[in-house]
């Protein structure tokens, strides 16, 4: 796997799309934009995506998304076309595309073929680090005619992200997505790169991947000061670390909208920020 390995549906979208976007990638071929019309149907099978084209106001340009993209209320009904490798190309054809937004993993082979064949443009986007959320937000607000609103949405993400640190001494964290196996978020994940924008220390140094898969032992011989359980759900908490004889708070992650890379995921990193360092403080953690 290229920059990402796969540690099994620990989190849903974050790793999971990290997974996709580091295999398959092919860099000469580039998205393919072009203002959308007022009946513009759009597909999105990237989370991210999907938070994105909320974010500019085109959820009514939204004709299908995969089950895990987080949806108002209002587009609760929306058709779901599969999850992250599992897409059904039939479903996403059969909804009558004008513009799919995908990984280059996922757009290609009998998906792009029957999309190009159907007369829909194809968006190919990695949302692996800060620098892709940026580009993802200026892209699909190309893509959609909403290019003022996507200016608009970059200024804010970039104010956000510089309003993200906090004063003080470094504090050394280890940031856990799964603990079956036990896999943590490096420096070069979208959450190690939130990590250095707070002020904290990622103790996760990697020039392997993303999210490398760490022994008890790492974690002893890391000796972070807080130890963030970023686990989205169905495997034990981080708290087996600590049972297990670290020394550290296990701080919950207030928000889990910082798994996935989207502006969104800004200011679930500043209550996170807030947190671990009441942690520090005694009024919180373990």
């Amino acid at each position: 796997m290229n920059r990402r390995q796969r540690p099994g549906p620990v989190v849903i979208a974050c790793v999971a799309m990290a997974f996709v976007a580091g295999c398959g990638k092919d860099p000469a071929s580039p998205p393919s934009i072009a203002p959308s019309s007022s009946t513009a149907r759009v597909v999105s099978l990237i989370p991210s995506a999907t938070s994105i084209l909320l974010d500019l106001g085109a959820g009514s340009d939204l004709a299908g998304a995969t089950r895990y993209c987080r949806l108002p209320a209002a587009l609760a009904d929306l058709p779901r076309v599969g999850g992250i490798l599992d897409v059904s190309a039939e479903a996403v054809v059969a909804l009558r595309p004008t513009l799919v937004i995908g990984s280059p993993a996922v757009l290609k082979g009998r998906l792009a073929d029957l999309c190009s064949a159907a007369g829909a443009r194809l968006l190919p986007l990695d949302f692996e680090n800060l620098d892709d959320v940026r580009r993802g937000i200026a892209d699909i607000g190309a893509a959609v005619g909403r290019q003022n609103e996507a200016s608009r949405l970059l200024a804010r993400f970039d104010e956000d992200l510089k309003g993200l640190r906090q004063p003080g001494n470094p504090v050394r964290v280890l940031f856990v997505v799964g603990t079956k196996p036990l896999v943590v978020a490096s420096d070069l994940s979208f959450q190690g790169e939130l990590l250095e924008a707070m002020g904290l220390q990622n103790v996760v140094v990697s020039s392997r991947g993303g999210f490398p898969t760490w022994s008890l032992e790492q974690v002893i011989r890391a000796a972070p000061d807080v130890i963030i359980d970023g686990i989205a759900g169905g495997e034990p908490s981080a708290d087996l670390l600590s049972d297990a004889g670290v020394n550290a708070s296990v701080v919950r992650m207030p928000d889990d909208a910082i798994l996935l890379p989207s502006p969104g995921a800004l200011g679930a990193a500043a209550r996170l920020g807030d947190a671990v360092r009441a942690a520090l403080r005694g009024g919180a953690g373990k």
